[in-house]
């Protein structure tokens, strides 16, 4: 929202930093600052070294982040990438990505996050990509999109390159609504096909379900919650529905005299800001709190350990092994942010004893 932003600064940077705010440095220097500063988002990616060292002491367990693609070519209604990176996916040179592989600091050293946003994309950089790392011996997280699961080939070149955890955007159970928000990429009828064939191969899974559609009823956090217990995924991200300031979504809900609040402060996927169609606000919050609680139950996170514990058995390696490791600290996680936020009213306050 470059228009309202201008409004309390004296200039800004739209887009990548990368290229323009060196210019804008300059320009400062010598006091011939612009207004706004556009970086040309189609030029390829090249990138120094990353300084993790401003990282340190943040409270992360490891801080081994890197870029090897930016952006997304998907138009999901919802989402701030897209608009953001004005609807284009850019990569990086595979050998830039595996120098700065190579210089991590943090330990371990051989676990690395990708922090793209949709790492495969780009199927065929994805391909080359994975088959670069695989010298390496690695074992890497990163976040991708549903349609992974039409691919067998990428997806065992991921594993055989450390691939050991993704998070995908589900987002809905419902055709209805991910056709409402232009998620055409997903498809429900290979939401279970997807989930088997990332544990054929040893890929653990975090989803993300947002609630709140326009087609979305009271039933739909009771059917949620029975299709994760039944494909065993291993971790579970419930999101109100939130228009970020700047989407169409936002447009379309500000338009329609939806949104609860103009206060951006709330659009951060911790408060209910908006009138559903089928369901009332409170309702959202209390079935995004239903189904948090439910799946990170004690008995539940057991079940899930053993599942993962079961395909150590038959596969034993490092990269199972940190799948082990990963659900166990991922949903114990995921159960102390529930007591946490018990305490500021995003989670009733009785969750603090779960």
């Amino acid at each position: 929202m470059p228009e309202e932003c201008l409004k309390h600064a004296d200039s800004i940077v739209i887009g990548d930093a990368d290229g323009s705010w060196e210019r804008l440095i300059e320009d400062f220097k010598n006091n011939k600052l612009k207004k706004q500063y556009i970086n040309n988002q189609t030029k390829e990616l090249k990138l120094p070294i990353p300084s993790w060292e401003i990282f340190s002491g943040k409270g992360y367990i490891n801080t081994n982040f890197i870029e090897a693609t930016r952006g997304c070519i998907h138009n999901c209604k919802f989402c701030s990438t897209s608009p953001f990176y004005y609807h284009k996916h850019r990569t990086r040179p595979i050998k830039d990505v595996v120098r700065d592989i190579k210089n991590v600091k943090s330990f371990p050293k051989k676990f690395i996050f990708f922090v793209d946003d949709n790492i495969i994309c780009d199927k065929k950089y994805a391909r080359k990509l994975f088959k670069s790392l695989i010298p390496l011996n690695i074992y890497w997280i990163s976040q991708a999109t549903v349609d992974i699961g039409k691919d067998e080939e990428l997806v065992r070149l991921a594993a055989e390159s450390g691939c050991f955890g993704l998070f995908l955007g589900f987002d809905s159970i419902s055709k209805l609504n991910l056709n409402d928000m232009e998620k055409k990429h997903n498809q429900i009828e290979d939401y279970q096909k997807t989930v088997e064939l990332l544990h054929k191969y040893g890929i653990g899974i975090e989803v993300g379900f947002i609630f709140g559609f326009d087609n979305d009823y009271k039933s739909v956090f009771k059917k949620t919650f029975e299709f994760l217990k039944e494909t065993n995924i291993e971790s579970f991200l419930a999101m109100y529905l939130t228009p970020i300031p700047g989407t169409s979504m936002y447009e379309q809900f500000k338009k329609e005299n939806r949104l609860l609040t103009d206060d951006y402060s709330k659009y951060d996927f911790r408060h209910v800001v908006i009138k559903p169609k089928k369901i009332t606000s409170k309702q959202i919050y209390e079935g995004v709190n239903w189904i948090s609680k439910e799946f990170n139950s004690k008995k539940l996170i057991f079940k899930r350990i053993f599942y993962k514990l079961k395909y150590f058995v038959f596969h034993p390696s490092i990269r199972s092994l940190l799948g082990v490791v990963g659900t166990l600290a991922i949903n114990l996680a995921f159960r102390k942010r529930i007591k946490d936020l018990s305490k500021d009213g995003t989670f009733p306050k009785s969750f603090r004893n779960i």
